[in-house]
């Protein structure tokens, strides 16, 4: 199944909003996403994780490699996951490693603290 980002910009937040599975059918093609649109001058990276349907440890090892590379002092933060989504985080641990929040605001408001 294909996957689709689309980009925005709020307020020097660069945003990516994912849209599908992802799985280790598009993984690659995820990641080329992230990095042909991601500068080394971006400082806050937001992934809108609320039009994805599931992610695999093939994609999940995607936002942990994109997460070192946002380390402190840069910021990386995903937004609205489903249930689903939130579980899969969860027993995989990375929800002690990646900032989530319920919502853009909550993403947003998290990055100006």
């Amino acid at each position: 199944m294909a996957i689709s980002v689309r980009w925005s910009q709020e307020n020097g937040t660069h945003i990516a909003h994912i849209n599908g599975r992802i799985d280790s059918s598009n993984s690659l093609e995820f990641d080329s996403e992230l990095k042909a649109n991601i500068k080394d001058e971006d400082r806050i990276l937001l992934l809108d994780f609320s039009q994805v349907e599931f992610i695999s440890s093939a994609g999940l090892r995607i936002v942990l490699s994109h997460a070192k590379v946002f380390d402190t002092p840069k910021v990386f933060a995903i937004f609205g996951l489903s249930e689903l989504l939130k579980e899969i985080f969860q027993i995989s641990g990375l929800d002690k490693i990646v900032n989530i929040h319920a919502s853009k605001k909550d993403a947003l408001g998290a990055t100006r603290s």
